[in-house]
């Protein structure tokens, strides 16, 4: 019996906190997970991931009944200059794995019609990004890095763990 662990994150999920105190930055994290360069129109600094690849689709939806001329990133621009106690939370970052055995176009179906239903149920808005699964390669030289001792055992059991698109979603809080 192997001593390495196997880790099969087929559907996985995690939430964080976006923080000013922790130093986050919200227009950060939207410029990250959409491969975009935004800049803060208070400050000047640039967030720019515009070389970042394997983004297949984006989004942002407002509740139902609230119209804005606000684009994503003025809008993220008012949440980000206008947070002024600096130990609060400002968003809510979250990933999910997406199920593999349905398409792209279905994926991307999923996801706005769960972002629908969330701006319907909570009031709220959301941005996505749906990106590609991990790059192989990529993962390879990451986990020979970081777990040097727990890498999985042959290609079906590496292919286990990359196999999903995944799905970012901030949340303003």
């Amino acid at each position: 019996m192997s001593s390495k662990i196997i880790i099969r994150n087929q559907y996985s999920h995690r939430v964080s906190t976006v923080k000013k105190s922790n130093g986050h930055s919200i227009l950060r994290i939207i410029a990250y997970i959409n491969a975009r360069k935004l800049l803060n129109s208070m400050t000047g600094q640039e967030h720019n991931f515009s070389k970042k690849s394997g983004v297949i689709e984006t989004g942002f939806f407002m509740p139902y009944g609230i119209k804005t001329d606000m684009s994503e990133e003025q809008f993220y621009n008012h949440i980000e200059n206008n947070s002024h106690a600096s130990a609060n939370i400002i968003a809510y970052s979250s990933i999910a794995a997406l199920p593999p055995e349905v398409s792209k176009k279905e994926q991307v179906k999923l996801v706005e019609e769960f972002c629908n239903m969330f701006t319907d149920i909570y009031g709220t808005s959301i941005s996505f990004a749906i990106h590609e699964a991990d790059n192989l390669k990529r993962k390879k030289a990451r986990l020979a890095e970081i777990e040097k001792y727990n890498l999985p055992e042959n290609e079906e059991d590496l292919k286990l763990q990359i196999q999903n698109n995944h799905v970012h979603f901030v949340i303003p809080y």
